[in-house]
């Protein structure tokens, strides 16, 4: 029988959510293959559709969040180029922050699993860094190490980022 689209979202989305495979698979009525099977080919079609990439700004995009930044603290006035006072986002291309990520336990490959653990929150995760622009809408993300790493280690291994900004035009984010 088909399963419909509608239903294999449903389940990827309960399943990255924290939802156990044995309880999904007996409520929705199909086989732990079956689910395995759904939760593969869901991951793969939303990781692999080109609408939902997430891509750092080029061209003007940079400039235009810069502004926006600028625009959105309340201190300066695009169309009259005047600041009041300093903008708390002067040269401002993006908003970064850090999450760890939860996880049950490490794969079984992974050599120092003591990794993971993060003494902070007291749980096994992965460092999760993250860029946002002006809206809110992502425009870097990166699972950066394990848990045991702080946001500035895990910020050094965003490599493709730390490129990103060194390749930014100067003189035009002040």
């Amino acid at each position: 029988t088909l399963i419909p689209v509608e239903v294999k979202i449903y389940s990827a989305l309960r399943y990255i959510a924290g939802g156990q495979g044995l309880d999904l698979h007996k409520n929705m009525g199909y086989s732990i293959k079956s689910f395995r099977r759904i939760i593969n080919q869901t991951i793969d079609a939303i990781n692999n559709c080109e609408e939902l990439s997430i891509e750092l700004p080029t061209g003007n995009a940079s400039k235009e969040i810069h502004d926006s930044f600028k625009d959105s603290s309340g201190d300066y006035d695009i169309a009259s180029d005047l600041i009041a006072k300093p903008s708390p986002f002067r040269g401002c291309v993006g908003a970064m922050d850090g999450l760890l990520a939860l996880i049950d336990k490490p794969s079984p490959w992974d050599e120092n699993t003591e990794d993971f653990f993060s003494g902070h929150y007291a749980h096994l995760g992965l460092n999760v860094q993250a860029m946002c622009d002006h809206v809110c809408r992502c425009t870097f993300f990166k699972v950066a190490a394990p848990g045991k790493f702080p946001d500035s280690t895990a910020f050094c291994g965003c490599h493709e980022l730390l490129e990103w900004l060194d390749g930014l035009q100067t003189g035009i984010y002040s």
